[in-house]
């Protein structure tokens, strides 16, 4: 038997490959085999996923200093966290969209009457569509992290505090990133499931 990962030659005796590390899969694909991989990695009490959100509240330093030193079992990978924050900025758009848009409409509306103020002819925001920041807020995500991560690595040189690079810094915004969108995805949705924007 070979792993299907790295082709490495296994006894059948082993539940992980001693070459990569990956998990021996030896039945064939099922649906009860899917759910028991999603059930041990998120709705598990000792989940990766919990774990990385409870403890970027708690201990953010710890989650952060523990992928750039190469832990990689402990933690979410800050891609696969990143990009869960944004399905659930995804989520809350579309539910915003769909079910929610009176709601909105409101708030559109009181932003349409500070517009009509007098000397708004200078101001620069003055035209802007809020539907359009909507609808590409996950884009706008994105293109913030490098944006903030030059900040970051920025406000480290000045204050003398060296010790990451710039990639090391965009894992760091990263999390950071991705934990703030997923607060706030999950208060905006209950907030708006009670009429309130």
């Amino acid at each position: 038997m070979q792993c299907r990962n790295c082709k490495y030659e296994l006894s059948e005796t082993h539940n992980f490959c001693p070459n990569c590390g990956a998990k021996i899969i030896k039945n064939r694909l099922t649906l009860k085999n899917i759910w028991q991989d999603i059930n041990e990695k998120v709705f598990d009490v000792d989940n990766y996923l919990l774990k990385t959100f409870v403890h970027l509240f708690k201990q953010p330093e710890a989650v952060i200093n523990e992928f750039i030193a190469g832990t990689r079992k402990k933690y979410v990978n800050v891609i696969q966290y990143f990009a869960l924050s944004l399905t659930l900025a995804g989520i809350q758009l579309y539910l915003q969209n769909a079910f929610f848009s009176d709601v909105i409409a409101t708030d559109t509306a009181f932003l349409g009457e500070l517009q009509n103020y007098e000397n708004q002819e200078n101001n620069p925001f003055k035209d802007t569509n809020l539907e359009d920041f909507n609808n590409y807020q996950n884009l706008f995500y994105i293109i913030s992290v490098p944006i903030s991560a030059i900040a970051t690595w920025a406000a480290f040189f000045i204050a003398g505090k060296r010790g990451f690079n710039f990639t090391e810094h965009i894992v760091l915004n990263l999390y950071y990133s991705a934990q703030i969108i997923i607060i706030n995805s999950v208060i905006t949705i209950a907030l708006l499931s009670f009429g309130i924007n």
